[in-house]
């Protein structure tokens, strides 16, 4: 298996790099603020963003983070993520569906190829993860779903243990 060296410069004490694919700035959207207050003056030539608690949960394990522009080609995302320790795609909202199944073949490829390169998905992120790599891909995820407030008890089939 080939070591990836950017694995190899974490191991020897330097400081993993993750990227962090940014998203559309949906929710200055009439239809997705709820009605909130937002100063959207602060968003004044600015198409995208991540959550700066995905920033700071990283710089608190002591990685530096690198954005993946989901506006970005494909030829830039390549080069980012040839250079990354990891890749995280973020919950939320917004349109970031074509880069982030870019980033997920890109990722499967260097995996294929012995680089290990972890991708993690939180909320949204997880749920796009697993609509882009289902085998029934007429199934569709995103599909309204009548189970809202509602407590099922979970029936094992088999030992859990």
């Amino acid at each position: 298996m080939k070591v990836n060296p950017w694995v190899k410069n974490v191991d020897e004490g330097h400081v993993p790099v993750i990227g962090i694919l940014s998203q559309p700035i949906y929710f200055l959207d009439p239809k997705f603020s709820k009605g909130e207050k937002i100063d959207k003056s602060i968003f004044n030539g600015y198409r995208s963003f991540f959550a700066a608690s995905y920033v700071k949960w990283l710089e608190g394990s002591g990685a530096k983070v690198v954005p993946l522009m989901y506006t970005d080609s494909h030829a830039v995302l390549k080069e980012k993520i040839s250079k990354l320790n990891g890749i995280l795609m973020p919950g939320g909202g917004g349109d970031n569906i074509k880069a982030g199944e870019f980033i997920l073949k890109e990722v499967m490829r260097q995996n294929d190829a012995g680089n290990f390169l972890p991708l993690w998905g939180t909320c949204l992120g997880f749920f796009r993860l697993s609509s882009a790599t289902a085998v029934n891909k007429k199934f569709n995820l995103f599909d309204k779903c009548d189970c809202m407030d509602r407590s099922i008890p979970i029936e094992f089939t088999k030992d859990p243990k």
